[in-house]
């Protein structure tokens, strides 16, 4: 047996003197001359003292003890260590931008119409029993929306962000304008009211561009489009239950800032009180808050501001 078994053995047994604990203790130190820049901690040392007599005890003369490790791979494990911490926290703050970017609203019908106010400010009037989806905010690049079932549009304006809508197989692109869409076992069909609409199938080429008063159908069977007026009658149905015709003749601007608070879901004050006696004549239908108060301000010569759900309206007034 040599000399550092017998000490091994010793030191298993608790036989050991001072001199010889240290001359043990000696040799765990000077494992770090076989690479000079390794700098164990204490814990280390101990933790391969403790590994290195387990092994002694193990009956397998073909097992061997390798307790060191070089910087060099001490560095290298550091590094992709840190690497894998960086990609884990890097993909979980991607995945959670991602995953709030694309949070969906969704609006169900009753058997009543639905007013639905898009984050664009686009208003949505939804029909029985049909259902909106909508993210919570839209993207940089454009507003997508998927109807089921029936819904009147009227889309804000901007030309830098197209409004698409998917109901099946079929999708409507515009940059603001009202129409309405209504889905059948058989076939889609939409009426614009206002604006330029354009028509797409997702598995065919057949597209097509309607102006207003114009209604195209799309037959789900043999996936194509055709266009043709639309009836006086079917226009009238289109609107009935909804706030969409904002129609006034000499009406007091007071009435129709009643009428604006029923459609667009806010408060409006004046700070002059003489404007309740301004008239009104302006078809705001189909418009947005911002481009109603925007007519309003041309024709009255007053200015306003909008803080959240508050309008205020400021000006001269008439007497």
């Amino acid at each position: 047996m040599s000399k550092f078994e017998d000490l091994i053995e010793k030191y298993q047994k608790g036989l050991l003197d001072e001199r010889q604990s240290k001359l043990l203790d000696a040799w765990f130190d000077n494992l770090s001359e076989i690479d000079n820049e390794v700098k164990w901690p204490e814990s280390r040392k101990e933790h391969v003292k403790l590994q290195l007599l387990a092994k002694i005890n193990n009956d397998n003369p073909k097992k061997r003890i390798y307790p060191m490790y070089s910087r060099k791979w001490v560095s290298m494990a550091a590094s992709i260590a840190a690497l894998i911490v960086s990609v884990f926290f890097v993909w979980n703050y991607t995945a959670a931008i991602k995953s709030k970017s694309v949070i969906e609203m969704h609006k169900i019908s009753s058997a009543n119409i639905s007013k639905v106010i898009l984050p664009d400010g686009s208003i949505v009037w939804l029909k029985a029993y049909s259902k909106l989806s909508y993210p919570e905010q839209f993207s940089d690049t454009n507003r997508e929306v998927k109807l089921e079932g029936e819904a009147l549009f009227e889309v804000a304006e901007n030309p830098k962000k197209p409004f698409v809508i998917t109901c099946g197989e079929l999708k409507t692109t515009v940059l603001g304008t009202s129409f309405n869409i209504r889905a059948n076992r058989k076939d889609i069909e939409v009426n614009v009211l206002t604006g330029k609409v354009a028509l797409s199938s997702e598995y065919s080429d057949s597209n097509m561009i309607l102006l207003p008063n114009e209604m195209g159908v799309f037959d789900k069977g043999d996936q194509k489009i055709t266009k043709k007026r639309s009836p006086e009658q079917t226009i009238q149905s289109i609107k009935a239950g909804t706030r969409y015709t904002m129609q006034f003749e000499d009406v007091p601007m007071e009435l129709v800032a009643k009428e604006m608070e029923r459609k667009y879901n806010v408060g409006i004050a004046f700070k002059n009180k003489k404007i309740n006696n301004c008239l009104i004549t302006a078809d705001f239908s189909g418009q947005t808050l911002d481009m109603t108060l925007h007519m309003i301000g041309q024709v009255l010569g007053v200015s306003y501001t909008i803080d959240e759900n508050l309008v205020l309206i400021e000006g001269n007034g008439c007497e």
